[in-house]
């Protein structure tokens, strides 16, 4: 019914998928340091399944001895090697050495000098099932919970293989077996190559699933880590930034009563007005980390109300046109009517406002800065602003909205803290938005924001 060679060639081919989905999985998660030693145990099998199945076409000392040699350090060598690494046991004895010296000796002295086909069988079934069932134990006892089902189950199928090469070492001890195999009960070849095959696709699944629930387990534990670690920063930062600003409201307090007094020279008057200077930036400063923290915090209240678009940039225009003296701007309005928006308008203004800030303040001489709305859709409508200043390199639009990232402009007179656009991103998408900026180097930058309509 069943031919040999056939039988320990497929069994040989079923190794091959095995090593090809052990070391395909080990390349996309090289931490699982197990995967390459179930590969080089399922080598050390394959091989030893095609010598043997060979053994017509070869000489003895290579089928006979070479493959059953293979074959018994190939199961020693899923013991000491893989299935303890799986584990992370300490090292033990090296069985696959021992057991395939064994079985070398063996089979040379009951193939050479006293061949005897059915002592041959008793030993390598002994060596094969007391390997086996050490895996089973190790794999029963040793189980993790997040697999204990399949860890179980595989405790389960080496178990199974340990009690069938038991009934194969019995039926070859009480039932003589003739050299060519002729009217072999199939308990000698058949089930234990059926049941190998069976196994090693067992395992070529089981094991790339136990390391893929791993990698997921500790994806877990350094989100969980790093969210823990993104509050204490938060929190820390609040504290801090409310113990700055009060003593920091009390120098800006006595600065302002300062510029208020006459009896001041140029010089002193210079000295007081930089302080203010330097402490308003340093509020500001303050402010935006009160916020960025607030944020990251999961604090953040926000009051959702319909917000009139055309209002709230002419608002907004009205505040800014003080700051477009300096460089001799122009701002144009494009305020299309349309629908209310649904935000929180005091978060919206400030998104607004940042954006103006920054398309005027990196703008040149001369420039103009736009603010323009438009439909995007029926449930959505567009603000955008934009300036005709130097513009962003397109290898650094990816990191505009990275924290205290100022993409070299630290490195010139303009202020700034580098945590306004962070800001803006994070307001926008809490009100179910989302922040695009495309610019052009040396033709100017625009940032549009895409917000849900008001819907009654």
């Amino acid at each position: 019914m069943f031919d040999i060679p056939t039988l320990y060639l497929s069994s040989s081919v079923v190794a091959a998928v095995a090593i090809v989905s052990w070391l395909a999985f080990w390349y996309q998660v090289p931490e699982e340091h197990s995967l390459p030693d179930w590969a080089l145990a399922s080598l050390f099998l394959g091989v030893g399944m095609v010598l043997i199945g060979l053994r017509n076409l070869i000489p003895d000392s290579l089928s006979i001895i070479a493959g059953n040699t293979l074959l018994a350090a190939g199961i020693g060598y899923v013991y000491s090697k893989a299935t303890r690494r799986l584990f992370n046991l300490p090292p033990g004895l090296p069985w696959h050495w021992i057991n395939g010296a064994i079985a070398a000796l063996g089979c040379t002295w009951f193939s050479v000098f006293q061949p005897d086909v059915s002592a041959r069988i008793v030993l390598t079934s002994v060596l094969h099932m007391g390997a086996l069932a050490a895996i089973a134990m190790t794999f029963w006892r040793h189980r993790d919970s997040a697999l204990s089902v399949v860890h179980r189950a595989t405790a389960l199928v080496f178990g199974i293989g340990a009690v069938l090469l038991l009934w194969r070492a019995i039926t070859a001890y009480h039932v003589p077996v003739a050299p060519d195999f002729t009217a072999t009960p199939s308990i000698i070849i058949v089930l234990p190559n059926l049941y190998f095959q069976v196994f090693v696709l067992w395992l070529a699944i089981t094991i790339p699933l136990g390391a893929l629930t791993r990698l997921q387990g500790r994806v877990a534990r350094a989100r969980d880590e790093a969210e823990a670690a993104s509050r204490a920063k938060s929190e820390f930062l609040s504290s801090m930034s409310h113990e700055l600003r009060t003593p920091l409201n009390a120098v800006l307090g006595f600065a302002q009563l300062l510029q208020l007094d006459k009896s001041l020279g140029d010089d002193q008057r210079d000295s007081v007005r930089e302080i203010v200077r330097g402490g308003n930036h340093l509020l500001e400063l303050i402010n935006d980390v009160l916020d960025l923290a607030r944020i990251e915090s999961g604090r953040l209240e926000l009051e959702f109300a319909p917000v009139d678009l055309r209002a709230l940039c002419e608002e907004c225009r009205s505040l800014v046109d003080p700051l477009l003296g300096d460089k001799q701007l122009r701002l144009r309005c494009e305020i299309a009517p349309g629908p209310p928006l649904r935000a929180d308008k005091v978060r919206l203004r400030q998104v607004l406002l940042n954006l103006l800030s920054n398309a005027i303040k990196y703008n040149r001489e001369g420039g103009e800065v736009s603010i323009s709305t438009s439909s995007i859709g029926p449930r959505h409508a567009r603000v955008t602003v934009a300036d005709t200043g130097v513009g962003i390199a397109p290898e650094r639009l990816g990191e505009v909205f990275q924290p205290f990232n100022r993409l070299g402009a630290e490195l010139g007179g303009i202020e700034g803290t580098g945590i306004g656009l962070t800001i803006t991103q994070r307001l926008v998408r809490s009100m179910n938005g989302d922040v695009k900026v495309e610019s052009v180097l040396g033709v100017g930058t625009s940032v549009s924001i895409d917000l849900p309509l008001y819907q009654e």
